[in-house]
């Protein structure tokens, strides 16, 4: 994995941050998706950008 670990931060917040920040949001997967597609930085603190996913 690139920028996110499962349980530990490397550039991106750790899979379990943002599991738990999303539980119970109806519409993270929408969100998510976007993130992913868009890209974007500062949503969890940090200053590394993170690249959109061209796939």
């Amino acid at each position: 994995m690139a920028c996110h670990m499962i349980d530990k931060r490397k550039y991106g917040p750790p899979f379990s941050e943002v599991a738990a920040r999303y539980t119970g949001d109806l519409t993270a997967i929408d969100k998510l998706a976007a993130k992913i597609k868009e890209g974007g930085t500062g949503i969890w603190g940090g200053k590394t950008s993170c690249l959109r996913n061209r796939w």
